[in-house]
């Protein structure tokens, strides 16, 4: 397998807000190894991140909690039970490591719930695939 270049996000979320980034569709079979992201300091369990593996391309940012989520395969909710992360205060990054493979014709999405009333936080994610056709 040869990983690609990952599917990044590092996008602004406005207070009070939930949105969705979607990667182009995956047209062959992947893996994903690890989702990093990247908390700024004080977020104080203020933005809920949500990775997921969808066919869908689209996401009603007007939809209201807790039915908040794109469709899909979860990515976190095997590492621990929820299906979303969130910083604790500290600056730094949290790795999780997947190690999932997925059939072609899937798109990865990752999803920011900003719970802050005043102030807009940025989502800054990682994805890092692999194509499970190709070799080195």
């Amino acid at each position: 397998m040869i990983y690609l270049a990952p599917f990044i996000t590092n996008q602004s979320i406005a207070a009070s807000t939930i949105s969705a980034f979607f990667s182009n569709q995956l047209t062959f079979p992947f893996y994903v190894s690890t989702v990093r992201v990247a908390f700024a300091l004080n977020t104080q369990r203020l933005l809920q991140v949500r990775c997921v593996v969808t066919d869908s391309a689209s996401f009603a940012s007007v939809i209201p909690p807790p039915i908040r989520h794109v469709p899909g395969i979860p990515l976190f909710a095997p590492q621990g039970g929820q299906d979303f992360i969130v910083g604790d205060g500290q600056e730094g990054e949290i790795v999780v490591p997947i190690h999932r493979s997925f059939p072609r014709g899937f798109r990865i999405s990752v999803e920011g719930w900003n719970l802050d009333a005043g102030a807009a936080h940025t989502l800054d994610t990682r994805v890092d695939i692999a194509d499970l056709t190709q070799e080195k």
